[in-house]
């Protein structure tokens, strides 16, 4: 999740206006959504507040609906989303 921090930092305008950020960002979603698939499932259940199948869901959604990607989604869940996971998992 570092990666996202990094390309939060650089702040919503060069995303929005940079093709490679938007596809640096569904990268980093899909390698961070391939990790958390390969977690045990007993982790998994030891921080049942993370969203493991929305998670698997948008990782499904950015590799197999390339094209179709809201990027303003990928974005929330740079910005957001991944702050909470991070706190949840106490990294």
């Amino acid at each position: 999740m570092d990666d996202a921090s990094v390309l939060v930092a650089d702040g919503k305008e060069l995303y929005d206006s940079n093709w490679m950020a938007k596809r640096a960002a569904k990268n980093i979603v899909t390698e961070f959504a391939e990790t958390a698939n390969r977690l045990p499932d007993h982790f998994k259940e030891t921080h049942p507040t993370v969203p493991w199948s929305e998670v698997r869901g948008l990782r499904n959604r950015v590799v197999h609906d390339y094209e179709a990607t809201d990027t303003e989604i990928v974005w929330r869940v740079l910005a957001v989303e991944f702050v909470v996971i991070r706190d949840q998992l106490g990294l």
